[in-house]
C-alpha cells in the first residue's frame, strides 16, 4: 500500500461502518434517549462498531500496520441485527447507553479475529482475549448516571455493513472528536446481495 503517515500524537482504532439509515434512525433513537435520560447524544456522523482500540501508535509503524490491516480486513460483509439497548458498564453508574448488535452468521466475530491478530503482530502485544460484545453508542454521560429500565427497540433491524477502516480520532476541547480514515476497505458481498442457492433437482418418483 501507498505510505502510511502518521501523526505524532495519533489515537487510532478500527472500526465497522454502519449503513446510512441505520445510523440516522440510531441517531433518532439517541437525541430522544439524551433527552429522557440528561446526556449527551452521539453524533449520526461518528456512530461505528468498535473492533479495536490501538490508542497512540508509533509513526515508524504505520506502513507496517497499514498492510497488516489491508490483509486483514477481506471477508465477508457481516450480516447484522439489532439488539437490546444496554447501559456499560452498568445501569446504576452508566457511562453510554449502546444498542447491542447481533452476528448471526459470525462474520463480524471472524473479522475481529483477524484484525486483533494482526494488530497485535504489528504492535508486538498480545490481542485481547474478551470476545468481541459488538455494540453501537447513541449516549455518554458526562458523570456516571443511574439508568432505569430501557425500552426495548422498536423493531427487530436486519442489515450488512459493507466497509471497515482504521480511524484516527482528532480531539478537540468542548467538541465532538472528528474522525479521518487511514485505511479503508470494501468487505464482500453483502449477504442480501448473494445468490441464492439454485433450488434441488426434482427427483424421479419412479425411482
Amino acid at each position: 500500500m501507498a505510505s502510511l503517515s502518521l501523526r505524532p500524537h495519533n489515537r487510532l482504532f478500527v472500526a465497522l461502518d454502519l449503513p446510512g439509515e441505520i445510523r440516522r434512525e440510531l441517531a433518532e433513537r439517541g437525541r430522544a434517549l439524551a433527552t429522557a435520560l440528561g446526556g449527551r447524544p452521539v453524533a449520526e456522523g461518528s456512530m461505528h462498531v468498535t473492533l479495536g482500540f490501538l490508542g497512540r501508535v508509533a509513526a515508524e509503524r504505520g506502513n507496517a500496520l497499514g498492510d497488516a490491516l489491508e490483509g486483514a480486513f477481506p471477508g465477508p460483509a457481516p450480516r447484522l441485527e439489532l439488539g437490546e439497548l444496554v447501559a456499560f458498564p452498568r445501569r446504576s453508574r452508566a457511562t453510554v447507553v449502546a444498542v447491542e448488535l447481533r452476528d448471526p452468521e459470525g462474520a463480524l466475530a471472524a473479522l475481529h479475529a483477524r484484525v486483533t491478530a494482526a494488530v497485535g503482530r504489528v504492535l508486538e502485544a498480545p490481542g485481547e482475549d474478551r470476545p468481541l460484545r459488538p455494540h453501537v453508542t447513541l449516549v455518554r454521560f458526562r458523570r456516571p448516571a443511574r439508568v432505569g429500565r430501557l425500552e426495548p427497540m422498536d423493531e427487530e433491524r436486519v442489515f450488512d455493513c459493507s466497509r471497515c477502516a482504521l480511524y484516527d480520532s482528532h480531539q478537540t476541547p468542548g467538541s465532538p472528536p472528528r474522525y479521518e480514515a487511514l485505511v479503508m476497505a470494501s468487505l464482500g458481498t453483502p449477504a442480501s446481495a448473494r445468490e441464492p442457492s439454485p433450488p434441488a433437482a426434482p427427483q424421479d418418483s419412479n425411482l
